[in-house]
């Protein structure tokens, strides 16, 4: 596995680009918009995300989720906490990476109502 530094990315070109982007290069692009200010847009991009039928979209979209928790410490936690609930239970392959996503949410996010 290769280190690779995301470039940063605008709302508008990351709502561009994920009209038309799959499989690896979408894993990367979730991967690079947890820097974007509008937490709640970003928020919500990973909630549509996180139950994609690629398991590499899924997880990138849920990694994405903790390092959203822990870059800004702003989230939906009930919203966020209920969908990724429902996706460890539908998905048990991805059951470590809703586990980590978690442990990040209850770190580093303030309660934000949902």
């Amino acid at each position: 596995m290769i280190y690779e530094q995301l470039p940063k990315i605008t709302k508008e070109e990351a709502e561009a680009k994920l009209k038309v982007t799959y499989g690896e290069e979408l894993c990367l692009l979730l991967l690079s918009i947890y820097e974007i200010e509008d937490w709640k847009w970003v928020q919500d991009t990973y909630i549509h995300y996180v139950t994609n039928e690629d398991k590499w979209v899924a997880s990138a979209a849920i990694t994405g989720l903790g390092h959203l928790a822990r870059i800004t410490d702003e989230l939906e936690n009930g919203k966020v906490l209920d969908v990724l609930e429902g996706v460890s239970s539908s998905n048990p392959e991805l059951e470590g990476k809703v586990s980590d996503a978690i442990n990040d949410i209850n770190m580093f996010s303030k309660s934000s109502s949902s």
